[in-house]
């Protein structure tokens, strides 16, 4: 029924000449817009901005009539802000198996070019205002978050602030949240609990939590991933998502690296640290047993990205919270194009952020290595420096790493 189901769900999404069969290369394949994503609609002008590019990175790489990237100017070379060739582990080939210009399989073109597809994330409002006037608060004690920071762990420069694990069962329904044990000294007191408005501090993670599930369940990647494992998804996908929350800070004094990158995949660490939570997890999300947990993430389990038996997905969501004396639109995140190191800068938008697939590289810039390795996503990366106007700038995000399983592992 499952495969049934896969087959049923790539006619869905496909269409292409008639001869599909006999289809070459990843942009021979036309995927249809969706009609979500059809273009910005709403918000401030720099929410719209940042939609517009959102759609444009999706028209150029996933839905309709994709093409090869274009190889860069001489001239575009020569600006960093175009075009940067720096890599973690200098592993810059994104098809190191060469399946982008096969015929072998149709379904791993689709596979690999839904990858590359970007979201659009609307903070719910409440919990936005909620984590500004956290930080604001934070400044009328006289604390300076940016130099609470606990440096040199991220690969794009960053400074972490504090670390949360959280869940979201399979009705789409938040689970119990907390502190993590791998966090790198980070003591910043009270810190979750001011972001998310003190009182109210679990509603709003509710709140932030059901709009993160809201925006997985849209995605193509997820549609056909959840086809391969369920007859029935096509209106009604169901799926667990397992959550680390990291807050983030730039500082302009501090600089940044602008490295690309996979990302890190921290679940088996949280994992090895306290399997309690996780089978906390599991009883609340009515699962039959919590075994499944250990067999994903277990020191002796295999890479759970596997493209011939991918057992789950991930996502990272930036999510802007504060930009003090920035330019936010030099200072958001980036994709790099399929085939050249041109970049595509979004722009940084309180309240917002974009969400896109990512998978541990193998030894990432925080020192971690792993086994879970995921080449069908696209490279990113922070900023490579922070544009500012005239004196020192800072900006405040989450980054939340979104783990998406099946309703049976």
């Amino acid at each position: 029924m499952a495969m049934m189901a896969r087959h049923q769900l790539i006619g869905l999404l496909l269409s292409i000449v008639p001869c599909q069969a006999n289809i070459r290369g990843i942009h021979r394949l036309r995927i249809p817009f969706p009609q979500y994503a059809e273009g910005p609609t709403q918000g401030t002008t720099d929410e719209q901005e940042l939609q517009a590019q959102i759609v444009a990175w999706n028209e150029r790489n996933v839905f309709g009539g994709t093409a090869h990237s274009e190889s860069p100017s001489a001239e575009e070379n020569k600006n960093p802000l175009l075009v940067f060739k720096q890599y973690w582990m200098d592993k810059n080939n994104s098809d190191p198996n060469h399946e982008d210009n096969s015929t072998d399989s149709l379904e791993r073109l689709l596979s690999r070019k839904v990858a590359y597809q970007a979201s659009y994330f609307k903070m719910p409002t409440d919990v936005a205002v909620a984590n500004r006037a956290g930080i604001d608060m934070f400044a009328r004690r006289g604390i300076d978050l940016a130099h609470k920071c606990v440096w040199g762990k991220a690969t794009a420069g960053a400074g972490s602030l504090g670390t949360k694990l959280g869940a979201v069962d399979f009705r789409g329904m938040p689970l119990s949240m907390k502190s993590s044990h791998t966090a790198d000294h980070e003591d910043v007191e009270g810190l979750w609990t001011e972001l998310f408005g003190g009182s109210k501090e679990a509603a709003l993670w509710q709140q932030f939590e059901k709009a993160i599930y809201e925006t997985v369940k849209k995605r193509m990647d997820v549609k056909l991933f959840l086809a391969g494992k369920s007859a029935d998804v096509a209106d009604s996908p169901s799926f667990q998502l397992l959550l680390e929350h990291r807050f983030w800070a730039y500082d302009s004094t501090r600089g940044g690296t602008g490295t690309w990158h996979r990302d890190l995949f921290p679940f088996d660490t949280h994992f090895a640290n306290d399997e309690a939570w996780f089978d906390e997890v599991a009883n609340k999300s009515q699962l039959n047993e919590a075994s499944c947990y250990r067999g994903l993430f277990k020191a002796d389990s295999a890479n759970v990205f596997d493209p011939a038996d991918p057992k789950v997905l991930m996502f990272t969501l930036v999510n802007n919270v504060l930009l003090t004396n920035v330019d936010s639109a030099t200072s958001g995140s980036r994709l790099r194009d399929r085939e050249t190191d041109r970049a595509n800068q979004f722009r940084a938008v309180e309240g917002t952020g974009n969400m896109f697939r990512t998978g541990g590289d193998s030894m990432s810039g925080s020192g971690f290595t792993t086994k879970h390795v995921d080449y069908d996503v696209p490279f990113h990366a922070g900023p490579p420096g922070l544009g500012t106007f005239g004196k020192r700038g800072t900006r405040y995000f989450f980054q939340t790493k979104v783990l998406v399983l099946p309703n049976s592992c």
